[in-house]
């Protein structure tokens, strides 16, 4: 947990000047770093008027944290990746009021006058460090889960992939955002071919898409922007998307109003099929999975989580052409 927190930190001082943040009309100034290639680490820092939001999540922990601009903490939460009904918050130690943390700031840094953020930076990773930084109290977060795929689903076997039938509802808009990222649907497009041992191989592809709904949280009005992120696994950038964020105590933001939100998986199916003769002898799959959440304020972005593959061969249309070559 220290490790995760004290990177989200150490990048805070790559942030700029403040912008103003009004309640429904939020200005923000945005770090935001998410790799497809590494399912490690993604992380995002935005600043809202005075305040500084720090995400990260890789594949155990979700964190969000928040210091403003002196370079005080006010809070953080984090859950396991893998429990989606409760999160933990976390408070300074010298202060587990919001309000007083944000009003007095020095009593963090031991009542000595704060020059600038990138000097506070080394307080903060001391408070860390010596163990200031407390968990007080763990949360149960209400939820709902969907046993059930969205009627407009299906399991295609040939594909192994859920591919999308009716492109209507909720499904069609997590669909849609995935298509802003990868692109329209493909359907056996000609790539090239390639001859070995005497067979000719030709190789195609196709991108499909699927959604379909896992999991309702409810957002409770009045919750911190950092608790909500944890909560729904998205950086707070997306948090705005779906949930309605109001100006609270000290500039920090919190929900508006109550909010159920609805977590999409969605995919965008990678598939690259090998022809030999009349027969498709081999296939390689590449899946970019990720979540799009849904309410009645919008619809977020597709946040990518990880990448599935059936081999390690989707890159190198040679050596697929080859193998369907020696299959077939």
């Amino acid at each position: 947990m220290k490790k995760i927190i004290c990177l989200l930190l150490a990048f805070v001082m790559l942030i700029s000047v403040p912008v103003p943040t009004f309640a429904q009309n939020i200005e923000i100034d945005q770090m935001n770093i998410m790799d497809e290639n590494n399912d490690l680490d993604s992380f995002e820092i935005i600043q809202i008027g005075n305040i500084y939001y720090m995400y990260l999540e890789n594949n155990e922990d979700i964190v969000c944290i928040t210091v403003n601009s002196e370079g005080n903490l006010v809070n953080a939460y984090s859950r396991k990746q893998n429990i989606e009904d409760k999160m933990l918050e976390y408070k300074p130690k010298s202060t587990l009021n919001l309000e007083e943390s944000i009003l007095h700031t020095n009593k963090l840094l031991n009542n000595e006058e704060s020059k600038s953020i990138d000097t506070d930076i080394n307080n903060i990773l001391d408070l860390f460090n010596n163990n200031d930084f407390i968990e007080t109290r763990e949360i149960n977060i209400e939820t709902s889960y969907e046993g059930v795929l969205d009627s407009g689903s299906r399991k295609d076997e040939n594909l192994n992939s859920e591919i999308s039938l009716l492109n209507s509802g909720e499904s069609s808009k997590a669909i849609r955002k995935a298509k802003n990222r990868y692109g329209n649907t493909v359907l056996n497009k000609y790539l090239t071919k390639g001859t070995y041992k005497g067979r000719t191989g030709y190789l195609y592809y196709t991108r499909t898409f699927g959604a379909y709904r896992t999991i309702n949280k409810y957002v409770a009005a009045g919750l911190a922007l950092s608790a909500i992120s944890v909560m729904l696994g998205i950086p707070p950038v997306g948090v705005k998307q779906v949930v309605a964020l109001v100006a609270g105590a000290g500039g920090t933001l919190v929900s508006l109003k109550a909010e159920t939100v609805r977590k999409y998986k969605t995919t965008c199916y990678n598939c690259k099929e090998v022809k030999v003769g009349s027969i498709y002898p081999y296939r390689s799959l590449k899946d970019y999975v990720g979540e799009v959440l849904i309410s009645s304020t919008g619809v977020s972005d597709f946040y990518y989580k990880k990448t599935k593959t059936s081999d390690n061969l989707y890159n190198n249309n040679s050596a697929i052409i080859k193998r369907g070559c020696e299959l077939y």
